[in-house]
């Protein structure tokens, strides 16, 4: 892995990639066009397994909050059945998520049901591209 440096005007970040069209790729697909990147001269140590294994419950207790918010406060009109059955549809991936496993996740997030209301397929996506993401980091 090599650290890149990424810019526009007084903006910068670092990120490790493995070449520099995985990093003009993650440019493109998270910030957009009219960012710069470069070779950093200091390199950004990979984490260990116990570091990306926290990151990544971190992650997937993030992902919970979300849903348990967008329920409670966001989706119109909820009733306490249509929260219990969500939350039992969502089961497994919670448990998985409270794991760390963000690949499980999103494998079980791709074959979840929308409807019109409760989790519509706009919903859905969002997730989905919250999940892609944080797997390309």
């Amino acid at each position: 892995m090599t650290t890149y440096r990424i810019y526009k005007d007084y903006w910068s970040t670092y990120k490790n990639f493995n070449s520099a069209q995985d990093c003009e790729a993650w440019i493109l697909a998270n910030l957009g066009s009219g960012y710069n990147y470069e070779v950093s001269p200091e390199q950004i140590p990979e984490p260990t397994q116990e570091e990306r294994l926290e990151n990544d419950k971190q992650f997937g207790v993030s992902l919970i909050d979300k849903f348990l918010v967008e329920n409670r406060y966001i989706t119109p009109s909820i009733t306490d059945n249509e929260s219990l059955t969500l939350l039992y549809e969502f089961s497994d991936i919670e448990r998985l998520a409270r794991l760390g496993n963000i690949k499980g996740v999103k494998a079980l997030m791709e074959n979840i049901q929308v409807d019109a209301r409760l989790f519509t397929q706009q919903r859905k996506d969002e997730y989905l591209q919250t999940i892609n993401s944080y797997l390309q980091q």
